[in-house]
């Protein structure tokens, strides 16, 4: 699991070759029209509006708690 918060991380994840270039300037694209529809940098607050997680294999996507995310049983509405 791979969790990122800033472009820096994304420089992180690139030096380090975790996951392909392709990818990181997908993540990297997408992380920036996202603070940018928050507002820019000065106003990004990973803990207010959230964080890119990318899962890999042999992640439990089953428990998610550790980024956040709580399990939600769907349900539908009977009309």
């Amino acid at each position: 699991m791979r969790i990122i918060k800033s472009v820096q991380g994304i420089n992180i994840l690139r030096k380090a070759d975790a996951l392909p270039t392709e990818y990181l300037e997908l993540l990297e694209k997408e992380f920036l029209q996202m603070v940018e529809q928050l507002g820019g940098f000065e106003n990004y607050d990973p803990k207010t509006y959230g964080y890119i997680v990318v899962l890999e294999s042999g992640d439990n996507v089953r428990d998610l708690s550790v980024v956040g995310l709580t399990q939600v049983k769907e349900y539908i509405n009977s009309f």
